[in-house]
């Protein structure tokens, strides 16, 4: 990180704390997306499959606007075909998930 960053978010704690919640949305939107495109699905065929609406699926793959809820989450990774599952590696490594050979989609949230 910069030291114009640093400074910052010094100076504003809770522009740190946007920041850094914004970086672990992101990375859930981006893992949510990936799921749904690797299951070849459409927003409006996911959305169908999870009982949820078009409009969810989208704010859900959004880096902006709220964190989805687990019950969400765990929706749209069903209707996937996938389960929903978390993991809290040490902050130095990022996670390699393998599921029957095969990669999956995983996020790396956190400083």
């Amino acid at each position: 990180m910069s030291s114009v960053h640093e400074r910052l978010f010094a100076e504003d704690p809770a522009l740190a704390e946007a920041y850094k919640e914004a970086g672990a949305k992101r990375e859930i939107a981006l893992t949510l997306r990936a799921l749904r495109q690797g299951a070849g699905l459409t927003q409006k065929q996911l959305a169908e499959r999870a009982g949820l609406t078009q409009s969810t699926i989208s704010k859900m793959e959004s880096a902006s606007g709220s964190m989805p809820t687990t019950d969400a989450m765990a929706k749209y990774a069903d209707a996937c075909e996938a389960r929903l599952w978390f993991a809290f590696p040490p902050k130095d490594k990022h996670p390699s998930v393998s599921v029957d050979g095969r990669d999956v989609p995983s996020a790396s949230v956190g400083a």
